[in-house]
């Protein structure tokens, strides 16, 4: 839907307001922790939020396995490793 998205100016319309309210709110997190000093401030926060929902969608989509929360957890802390994040505790579930 999002290649094809040229085609058609409702489905354009729609898919452009998923991907503003994406831009206003996905990155709030990681901002923020980058302002608390969790994440250094030259790590790569817009790679980071592109490489993310690229491995969710590849993992339903292409590889078809489940989207499961320990595999977010996983990639998450993959993710913090690879921004230079310092290990925060974590509470038992």
């Amino acid at each position: 839907l999002f290649v094809a998205d040229g085609d058609d100016a409702e489905l354009r319309g729609v898919l452009d307001a998923i991907r503003r309210e994406r831009d206003d709110t996905f990155p709030a997190l990681p901002e923020g922790a980058q302002r608390r000093g969790e994440i250094p401030r030259e790590a790569d926060l817009a790679l980071a939020l592109e490489v993310f929902p690229g491995a969710l969608l590849a993992r339903a989509l292409l590889v078809r396995r489940p989207v499961a929360r320990g595999y977010v957890t996983r990639l998450v802390d993959l993710l913090l490793r690879g921004l230079g994040a310092r290990p925060v505790a974590r509470s038992p579930r």
